[in-house]
Formats: C-alpha cells, sequence, structure tokens
C-alpha cells in the first residue's frame, strides 16, 4: 500500500481510512523497509509508530513538521490534521517541508477520515483509500474469538460474507455480541451492525421492501425481469442490471416497482435522499454524496433507491441549477460506472426529459411507466380490494382509463364513505389536470425508453377471461 509510494520518493501522502489505528500498524510495518516509522497526533506529540510511548511532546503541529525537517528516511503519520488545514502556519509549514522532505528521504503521511485540502497543498498530497479489511482477515477475527477462553464457536462463512463493509473494530465488535446473545456467529446480527452505518448518515435510510404482489400490471417490466433474477443468487457468474429508471407519468407505481425490486431480488432496500444531502455549506454536498458512495460500496448487495431524481440532478428547476448538483451528479455518474460492489440503482423521475443524456446512458434500461392499461386497472382494482377490504366492482374499471394507480387506490379510500361512483366524480385524474405535462412525458419517452405495461393487445384478453371468471 506504501512502499511503492516511498520507493518512488513521495514527500506527502494522505490515507482515507475510518481506521487511524489499524492503518498506523499497516501501514508502520510495510513502510519499515524504507523509513523509520512516527506518529504524530495534537494531543500526545510524537511517538514511535505502533507504540504508546512518546518519544516528543511537539503537540503543535508546526514544531512536529520542524522535527520532521531534521530526519532522514522517516515516515510521519499525522493523525487527523485534516481538523487544522485551513491553519497557515500548518500550510506554511508543509510548504517548506516537501522539498526538504523529499531530499532527505522523509514523508509526511497524513490519516484522516475525509479529504480536506487547501488550494495551496492539493498538489503536493497525493490520496490514497486504505482498504477495508478483506474477507480473509474478517475470517481470521471470527477464528481469533471463536477460540477466546478455551471455548470453541464453529465459525460461519456467511457471516464473514455479511461483515463485509465493516471496519476491524466494527466486525469485531458485531461478531463478539452475536456470541453473547446468540451463541454464534449468526449473520442476522451482523447485517444489523451494518445498519448502524447507514443511521448515522443522515441521509441513507433502510426502507422495507415491498411485496411484489402489490405491483398490479406492468407486465412488460416482469416479463424482461424474470430472466434476470438468477443473475443475482450467490454463485451467479451471469452479468447483473446495474441500475434502472423508472420514469413516467405521477401515481403510476414507480417508487413502488423500485420498492419491490428489493424484495425480487433478496436484498436490503436503501433509500438515498439527494434532497438531504444538499448542504448550503461549500464542499458538504460533495462530501455528503461521496460518503453516500463509499457507505453503500462498503454494504454490498443491495438496491438502492432514488427517488424523483430529476428535482436534483435534471437540467431545468431552480434546484436542479448550479455547481452542486453538477458536482453531486460527477460524483454518482462516477460511483455507477466504477464500483464493482453487488448494487442496484433504482431510480425514479417525473420529469425525465430534464436528465442529462450523461446519466440516461448510465442505465441498463429506462422503463416508461404509464397510467394503467384495461386489465392493469382491474388488477389493481382487485389489489385495493384485498389491501383495504373494499368491495370496489371490477366493472368500474372500464371508467377509469386515464387514472393512475395512486388515483384508484384512493377512490377505493373513498368508497368506504360513499359510493364508487360519485366518488369518481369528485377525483380528477392527473392526466386531465397536468395534460401538458403528461403529454411531455409520453413524447419523451417516444424517443426510446421501453414500456413497462402490459400491451393493450394482452389486456383484452386477460381482461375477458377476468370478467368471465
Amino acid at each position: 500500500m506504501i512502499r511503492e509510494y516511498l520507493t518512488a520518493g513521495y514527500p506527502a501522502l494522505y490515507f482515507l481510512t475510518q481506521e487511524p489505528h489499524r492503518a498506523e500498524e499497516m501501514l508502520g510495518e510495510e513502510a519499515k523497509d524504507k523509513c523509520v516509522p512516527f506518529a504524530w497526533d495534537c494531543n500526545r506529540g510524537i511517538r514511535k509508530a505502533g507504540s504508546l510511548k512518546v518519544e516528543e511532546a511537539l503537540l503543535d503541529f508546526v514544531q512536529a513538521a520542524s522535527w520532521l525537517n531534521e530526519q532522514t528516511d522517516t515516515i510521519l503519520f499525522a493523525h487527523n490534521l485534516h481538523r487544522f488545514m485551513d491553519v497557515p502556519e500548518y500550510i506554511q509549514a508543509i510548504q517548506n517541508g516537501v522539498q526538504l522532505w523529499k531530499s532527505r528521504g522523509n514523508c509526511l503521511c497524513v490519516i484522516a477520515p475525509v479529504l480536506t485540502l487547501p488550494p495551496e497543498l492539493e498538489k503536493f498530497f497525493f490520496a490514497i483509500d486504505f482498504p477495508l479489511p478483506d474477507e480473509t482477515r474478517l475470517a481470521q477475527i471470527q477464528t481469533e474469538l471463536s477460540q477466546t477462553d478455551g471455548i470453541y464457536v464453529e465459525t460461519n462463512p456467511a457471516a464473514t460474507l455479511a461483515a463485509k463493509g465493516l471496519t476491524e473494530f466494527e466486525a469485531e465488535t458485531a461478531y463478539a455480541y452475536a456470541l453473547a446473545t446468540k451463541g454464534a456467529f449468526d449473520p442476522r446480527v451482523i447485517s444489523s451492525a451494518k445498519a448502524q452505518m447507514i443511521k448515522k448518515s443522515g441521509f441513507l435510510e433502510f426502507k422495507a421492501p415491498e411485496d411484489p404482489q402489490l405491483l398490479g400490471g406492468l407486465g412488460r417490466f416482469k416479463k424482461w425481469l424474470a430472466p434476470r433474477l438468477e443473475a443475482f443468487t450467490p454463485q451467479s457468474t451471469l452479468p447483473r442490471i446495474r441500475a434502472l429508471l423508472f420514469a413516467g407519468v405521477p401515481g403510476t407505481g414507480k417508487s413502488l416497482t423500485a420498492k419491490c425490486l428489493a424484495n425480487m431480488i433478496g436484498w436490503d432496500l436503501i433509500r438515498m435522499d439527494l434532497t438531504g444531502m444538499k448542504d448550503q455549506y461549500v464542499g458538504e454536498s460533495e462530501r455528503k454524496t461521496r460518503l453516500a458512495c463509499q457507505i453503500i460500496e462498503a454494504f454490498g448487495r443491495c438496491v438502492v433507491w432514488l427517488d424523483e431524481i430529476e428535482k436534483i440532478l435534471g437540467g431545468s428547476g431552480q434546484a436542479a441549477q448550479g455547481d452542486v448538483s453538477a458536482s453531486m451528479l460527477s460524483i454518482l455518474l462516477t460511483f455507477m460506472q466504477e464500483t464493482k460492489a453487488e448494487v442496484l440503482l433504482a431510480c425514479t423521475a417525473n420529469r425525465a426529459y430534464t436528465l442529462p443524456g450523461e446519466l440516461l446512458r448510465r442505465f441498463n434500461e429506462i422503463w416508461f411507466v404509464d397510467t394503467p392499461t384495461l386489465s392493469e386497472r382491474i388488477e389493481i382494482i382487485e389489489i385495493m380490494n384485498r389491501k383495504w377490504k373494499a368491495n370496489i366492482p371490477i366493472e368500474l374499471a372500464s371508467k377509469l382509463e386515464g387514472y393512475t394507480g395512486a388515483e384508484i387506490e384512493k377512490l377505493t379510500e373513498a368508497s368506504f364513505f360513499e359510493s364508487p361512483e360519485s366518488a369518481l366524480k369528485r377525483i380528477v385524474p392527473v392526466t386531465k389536470s397536468s395534460k401538458e405535462d403528461v403529454d411531455r412525458i409520453r413524447q419523451w419517452a417516444a424517443g426510446g425508453a421501453s414500456p413497462a405495461n402490459t400491451p393493450e393487445e394482452e389486456s383484452v384478453s386477460e381482461t375477458t377471461r377476468r370478467l368471465k371468471l
């Protein structure tokens, strides 16, 4: 991780990690072949890497940088220096020291959880992501815990897989908690520990996947998806879908479809709140976007639901203007292109015609969800009758052309207090109240999106069958 950079003479490195102690230990061990490893923090000063004994009580970094100026073949791990990167004296100390460190074989290595570099120092540092523990190390931690106090507990490969994305500290405590509560390495306990990663972010949220039986219609999409579900089984080598966009008329079940996907695949469902990630402070929106992508990549095996993405990433509208949205889009595009994690992005949009082409190209498939066809309306009425224990006659479906699934549900709720026919007179479908907008959505979809609804010809035959029943 570090030996090659030291051999090449890099005078300033920046390791991004949530595991400062593990990073110091592992990087220090690897650096021994090239340099003498020391560590600095503002509480203890300078000490030998991996040791608690203080060598020099230099709590001010300017003093620590001066100390490094006098050394040869030395690497100094500086903890949490990102907290002081706006101090002019610290900036100047690094600028003054870089050339001297390079000539003396020294290196300043910042260990921090986030990348914070002022413009004056950006060109001097080389940033590196410190890797989380791999499956071999996670299995080793299990083995070590299983033999504690002479009590042998069988290790569990499923628990190892569940712990991917956790730090060593998080994995060890999760394993220990599983042993204390279950007497075994229970993968479900490990997964609950991973859920803390999501909770603590503030802009990622666990959601309960929906039952696919609640999803009416969309015959073309369901037929397309069915043979591709096998690719999501653990041992499959088939290529997986990585990103889907459900675009179309508001209220037609796009979000419900995204939530049902997680159930069909058998993965966790995580909602990414792009609106909540927008921040008034410079750089915060971009930091939150990067952090969200890192957490999701570490978590793995999840469907990430991004709702109404055009509100932040679209090319029109107040929220879409400005450099912040462009920066957030750039980070998301890079993540979609380069991530190797087992992640499926399920995005929804109403006004998808505002989305930039570079984003649309990242989706494996773009599905257009229109108002339901006749057979789909009958199916939705049946679903609503079961869900609400109502008694809407399916014959009413013929009068609901142009109505969305959300509007049919509204009709079902109203039927408890008045007749469906009476309620129907008051419910104005979005295809009438926002006709121009709906027409524009449909016009955009005709240019390349795949229709998700059941074909009308199939709808007629299915309707005849259902009415006979």
